[in-house]
């Protein structure tokens, strides 16, 4: 009886510990933007590279020196996942986390076969359009008076 009792834990185990690895890029893109944005920062580098790992170090780094009565205790931050686009060894995924309206992006790549989050030190994890300037070209309509509001 005790050796049925070892193997069914053992087996449920193996089942719950390989249920808990993300294998799709989308799984791993919202388990990664979850874990970041809820300043999990140990279970974000699981997830992400190298370089990325370093980075949430210095994330973490910094999130400690905050103190304990300004973070909000016992508030999520939800993600909603957007599209997403895989091609080949590289996928990004879009999402817009609870607590801010701007959507955010992360990319992904494949290392040893698993997907792994990728940041540059560059890059920003948030889509901010950019608004289009004007051009040389463009004229003003005919009879339209320019005002230039110079604080007087």
């Amino acid at each position: 009886m005790k050796k049925i009792v070892k193997f069914v834990s053992l087996l449920w185990a193996l089942i719950y510990l390989s249920s808990c690895k993300p294998k799709t890029p989308e799984q791993v893109a919202e388990q990664f933007v979850t874990s970041f944005h809820n300043l999990e920062y140990d279970k974000a580098k699981r997830l992400a590279t190298e370089t990325t790992a370093k980075q949430l170090d210095m994330y973490a780094q910094l999130a400690s020196t905050v103190p304990e009565s300004d973070r909000k205790p016992g508030s999520k931050v939800g993600i909603i996942m957007g599209e997403g686009k895989v091609d080949g060894d590289k996928a990004v995924y879009y999402y817009k986390p609870s607590d801010n309206p701007v959507p955010h992006k992360v990319n992904l790549v494949k290392e040893n076969g698993e997907w792994r989050v990728q940041w540059n030190k560059t890059e920003s994890m948030t889509v901010e359009e950019q608004p289009k300037a004007p051009t040389m070209e463009q004229e003003n309509a005919p009879g339209e008076e320019i005002k230039i509001d110079i604080g007087q």
